[in-house]
């Protein structure tokens, strides 16, 4: 999501509290949040009850900014909060917005006495220590682009599994078993340095058995005599929140196919997430690019060079399409490339169908 947009629904406390909510939209805003604060946007002679309705409803999030107060009012219907209250719960009852929709920031009180009856029993955010304000910030902010600090591990292959009941005497040699297994061997322990790919234990072994079943005429010597002569920077693996995952990149092997695909049939409002690991010998400071071509369309940059290597992509309906590209690029932070500005790329295709109607 580029710029995601919220609305704070809060009650008037005090001065010092509608201080505090007004600095928290001001840090929103200052992380490209779209934010609609009453403190803002409201003026004489506006009709405040269409404010409300409009700005919950089209926005992507609401922040209920939870005190005793607040939940006084909520659970009373009083007011404006009483008024949101309303329309929130309506929203929740129709079931057609995502539950990470509405958002509690806890800022006074205990969770008991300061989250109304409708929200007890949602997470909420823990504002009420002003030293961690930027440890809530982050959890805040990271919740609304949609960004995790852990990301579940894409769901691997069913194991293989020798016989049952036959053993393999020990005096039987298999050359080319035992080569397999040194080279997997080197890649897994590649995969797990610090200054290889960093991945966990499981996520390593996934790659290198993924890397040796696609490329299995390559040994580890040739794999670095490919990838790291030149100093380049190059996609270890690409993989999405569907399931999907790719080895492939032109750096590699010239293709930017899918190695195993699982799903890449999208509808209008679902979201993706993109993850790319990018490898390089020599330096570990690498960026990414994420660019999305629609139909007929050049590619238009969604998310430029940075560290970051995810990237959520909200479909839209200017999306829709049979071969919808995403194109991701990954380069050391240096003066030459192998590829235009990038060291290494590679392609996710999907088919992006209109959004199902709830009639």
């Amino acid at each position: 999501m580029t710029h995601p947009k919220c609305f704070i629904s809060y009650s008037w406390d005090s001065d010092d509290h509608k201080d505090w909510v007004r600095h928290l939209a001001s840090e929103l805003q200052r992380n490209g949040v779209v934010t609609y604060l009453d403190q803002w946007d409201v003026y004489p002679g506006m009709d405040l009850p269409e404010y409300m309705e409009t700005r919950i409803r089209e926005s992507d999030f609401v922040l209920l900014v939870c005190t005793p107060i607040f939940a006084q009012k909520a659970n009373a219907s009083r007011g404006g909060v009483g008024y949101e209250k309303n329309i929130v719960t309506g929203e929740i009852f129709e079931g057609a917005v995502s539950p990470k929709k509405f958002v509690p920031l806890l800022r006074k009180g205990s969770q008991t006495e300061s989250l109304p009856s409708y929200l007890k029993s949602r997470v909420y955010i823990d504002f009420r220590n002003d030293a961690t304000f930027a440890n809530s910030m982050e959890l805040l902010l990271r919740h609304l682009y949609e960004s995790p600090k852990y990301v579940r591990h894409p769901l691997g292959s069913r194991p293989r599994f020798g016989p049952i009941g036959i053993e393999q005497p020990t005096d039987v040699k298999q050359p080319s078993r035992q080569l397999k297994l040194g080279n997997f061997k080197d890649l897994y322990e590649f995969a797990c340095s610090v200054n290889g790919l960093n991945m966990d234990k499981m996520e390593a072994a996934e790659w290198a058995e993924a890397w040796m079943e696609r490329f299995a005429d390559k040994n580890f010597e040739t794999f670095n005599e490919v990838y790291d002569k030149g100093g380049y920077a190059w996609l270890a693996v690409v993989y999405d929140s569907l399931g999907n995952r790719n080895l492939n990149s032109w750096g590699k092997n010239n293709t930017g196919d899918w190695s195993d695909p699982k799903a890449t049939t999208l509808r209008v409002g679902q979201r993706v997430n993109l993850r790319a690991i990018g490898h390089c010998s020599v330096s570990s400071k690498l960026e990414y690019r994420f660019s999305l071509q629609r139909s007929g369309r050049s590619f238009q940059i969604h998310q430029d060079w940075l560290p970051d290597p995810d990237w959520t992509w909200v479909v839209e309906n200017l999306d829709i399409g049979r071969e919808i590209c995403v194109m991701i690029s990954v380069r050391r932070k240096k003066d030459y490339y192998q590829f235009g500005d990038a060291d290494d790329y590679t392609y996710a295709v999907y088919e992006v169908l209109p959004a199902i109607s709830r009639r």
